[in-house]
């Protein structure tokens, strides 16, 4: 683009040095014009800028008014203890909810478990021979007894599909937080 604007001043000069009146003319009022629409586009730029600000401000003024509102609000003793309560049921739900899942658990998956629990995932391995199941070093594997394998392909699925374990990449299966307390859980009820 600059190259042929250079080439057309240079093809032009004659006519350019002949009339170096009108060129100052013409340059002056093409300045003026750049300036008037930079001060214009700036100018909107600035307009806007300012709406932002004002709205910002009006929202962090009402986020206060709400503190304020909220710090004047008297908390009774029966509110603090409604929500512990709450508290209290939620968390008993909660463990009921897990003592259930562990119940549900067949003796693969809760063997795959309770031994993930020290290296904390499950490896799934490929060979020639097919696949199985890796917990640390003890495999899942019996070359004679397909169904052995299966089995425990099977529970690693199925803790797939109750989100005790997940997929993390390639062959490696880490113990979710859940199935880390399922597995606690587990060991403590056998202790007894």
């Amino acid at each position: 683009m600059l190259k042929v604007i250079i080439d057309y001043f240079l093809n032009q000069w004659d006519t350019i040095s002949s009339a170096p009146s009108l060129l100052a003319v013409t340059f002056i009022i093409g300045c003026a014009f750049g300036w008037f629409a930079s001060s214009w586009a700036q100018k909107n730029k600035v307009e806007t800028m300012e709406e932002r600000l004002k709205l910002k401000d009006e929202q962090l003024k009402d986020k206060d008014t709400k503190i304020q509102f909220l710090e004047n609000q008297p908390v009774s003793s029966d509110d603090v203890s409604s929500l512990l309560k709450d508290k209290d049921a939620k968390i008993r739900s909660l463990e009921n909810q897990l003592t259930l899942k562990c119940s549900q658990l067949t003796v693969q998956e809760m063997e795959l478990l309770t031994d993930a629990q020290q290296d904390g995932g499950i490896h799934v391995k490929r060979s020639q021979a097919g696949s199985w199941v890796r917990v640390g070093n003890k495999d899942f594997l019996n070359l004679e007894d397909k169904a052995y394998t299966a089995k425990y392909l099977d529970a690693l699925d199925s803790l797939l599909e109750k989100k005790l374990v997940k997929h993390d990449r390639g062959q490696w299966y880490p113990l979710t937080s859940t199935g880390f307390e399922t597995a606690r859980k587990q060991r403590q009820h056998n202790k007894m």
